[in-house]
């Protein structure tokens, strides 16, 4: 066993204790980090949860920037005093034979959250539509 100076007993604590504090404050970033993510996937779960709720109370899920254009936009309507009529085209399609389904759905693709209005008010939907800007894809 070597023995060491003092001097060079307090530089070996001095440097044992460092490499502890950095080792205690990577352990801390680590356990931050993990609460974060275990936070971020409750929120998901929460999400998802309400999402099985709707579908099982035969509320259909469309993405959320369908549903916010629509939304923007009847409430534009309704500041105009005109009918808030904006709807999804999914909204308006019901298949009466079901083996169609699958079929139409692809066809459409992304089409089927397409925003229908009557003719009288595509000029305000428009507008609102343009509005958005870059909140939405279009």
């Amino acid at each position: 066993m070597k023995i060491l100076k003092t001097d060079d007993r307090i530089r070996e604590i001095k440097n044992s204790a460092k490499l502890f504090a950095d080792m205690e404050e990577e352990i801390k970033n680590h356990d931050a980090k993990i609460r974060n993510d275990i936070a971020e996937l409750n929120d998901k779960s929460d999400v998802l949860s309400k999402k099985i709720k709707s579908l099982e109370a035969g509320v259909m899920c469309y993405p959320d920037e369908a549903i916010f254009v629509r939304d923007k936009i009847n409430s534009f309507l309704s500041e105009q005093s005109k009918r808030a009529d904006a709807k999804l085209l999914c909204e308006l399609l019901y298949m009466t034979d079901n083996s169609w389904q699958d079929a139409v759905e692809s066809y459409l693709n992304t089409q089927r959250f397409n925003i229908i209005v009557e003719p009288e008010n595509y000029l305000a939907a428009k507008k609102v539509f343009v509005s958005l800007g870059d909140k939405v894809k279009g």
